[in-house]
């Protein structure tokens, strides 16, 4: 049995149709664990419609305290020897749990399989995730993707092996609005031997009000960096090779870099701040500094072209 794992919160305008992707499902042994965190609007009352339609689905509520916790409270409860993620205003393909069922039973040394996946901004396709297909360790690569800002898979297009999981003791990162899906991924994936399925079989929808994404940048970066953050010091603690592991500090910086010219384009002086903490060779230079070496650099750019 695989066990799907979904977070909502008010969501009651999307959740219908994700829980229908799942039911639609041409592979039929799941359980659908929806965990709903304090929502205030109908989502509530339109998952316990489904679970009254359908046994395999299953309906618990907590106080809101953010999709970490309700992804860590769902695999704690899943009855299945698989899980997977799916967010409440996103869907699968029809034949998403099949493929990779199949993917991962293709050899007992699995412990992972992944898909590509679509990307949506307010219902129209935006683009589709980058294409890699490699099976066995493939964390190096997931990381040098993560450097330049490119996603070849998603927590939502992958399916796990939960005594793997459990085993590793992997959990969510708490308290955090934006990363904790990547450093969940950099832990599980440093331990895993993974087998792909080359279709895009999850779709990725972005633009809803309440969403994670929508947060202001400063939240934004602080939560990114300190949930890389806290997936480098597991690799250092579990003796993960250092090639590895040099690959995450580099990441850590590479993110650092987006931000901080992020910062400096939008003249963001409370992101600025924000980000001093990460890097030593930001508190030698002053905002003022790096705005006037900003200017300089566009006006050299401009010259030069």
């Amino acid at each position: 049995m695989i066990s799907i794992i979904m977070p909502t919160y008010n969501c009651e305008l999307y959740i219908e149709k994700s829980i229908c992707s799942v039911i639609e499902q041409s592979y039929k042994v799941w359980e659908l664990i929806i965990i709903n965190d304090g929502s205030t609007d109908n989502t509530l009352n339109l998952c316990e419609k489904y679970a009254q339609l359908d046994s395999r689905i299953r309906v618990f509520s907590q106080n809101n305290k953010g999709v970490s916790v309700a992804r860590n409270n769902g695999i704690n409860i899943a009855n299945g020897k698989y899980i997977s993620f799916l967010d409440s205003d996103d869907t699968y393909h029809k034949d998403f749990l099949f493929k990779l069922l199949n993917a991962v039973e293709k050899n007992n040394n699995f412990n992972i399989s992944y898909c590509g996946f679509d990307r949506y901004i307010n219902n129209v396709f935006s683009c589709s995730s980058e294409k890699h297909i490699e099976k066995g360790k493939i964390i190096k690569n997931y990381l040098l993707f993560l450097m330049n800002q490119k996603h070849f898979l998603s927590i939502c297009s992958i399916l796990i092996n939960l005594n793997f999981l459990k085993q590793k003791n992997i959990k969510f990162p708490i308290g955090k609005t934006n990363g904790e899906d990547t450093a969940f991924l950099i832990k599980i994936l440093s331990n895993a031997n993974v087998n792909f399925v080359g279709e895009n079989l999850f779709q990725y929808h972005l633009g809803r009000e309440n969403s994670a994404t929508n947060n202001n940048p400063t939240i934004s970066a602080i939560s990114i960096l300190d949930c890389y953050t806290d997936a480098y010091n597991f690799l250092l603690d579990n003796n993960i090779e250092q090639e590895i592991t040099l690959h995450a500090k580099k990441l850590i910086k590479s993110e650092l870099k987006c931000w901080l010219k992020y910062s400096i384009k939008k003249k963001n002086y409370n992101l600025f701040i924000a980000l001093k903490k990460y890097d030593l060779n930001i508190k030698t230079l002053s905002w003022s500094t790096w705005i006037l070496f900003h200017l300089l650099l566009k006006l050299y750019l401009k010259l030069k072209l």
